[in-house]
């Protein structure tokens, strides 16, 4: 709301900062035990939704498997 300070600023701040330290790779759960790590109590939910709200794009890694023709 408008003239209210914003209650999660602080973990926004971290959020972002954890974001940047491991190049955009970490989702809300690694996120959020890497805030458990910190020393913050924080839910899954409330990172994600924080995470939202800063729109973090997550690079995801998949990983291809290769087939092989094998002619007997």
């Amino acid at each position: 709301m408008v003239g209210r300070p914003d209650e999660d600023a602080e973990l926004k701040e971290l959020i972002t900062t954890i974001y940047h330290e491991h190049n955009g790779l970490y989702r809300y759960r690694r996120n959020k035990d890497e805030l458990k790590n910190r020393g913050h109590k924080i839910n899954h939910k409330k990172v994600q939704q924080l995470m939202k709200e800063l729109t973090f794009k997550v690079m995801i890694y998949i990983q291809k498997k290769c087939w092989r023709l094998i002619v007997f």
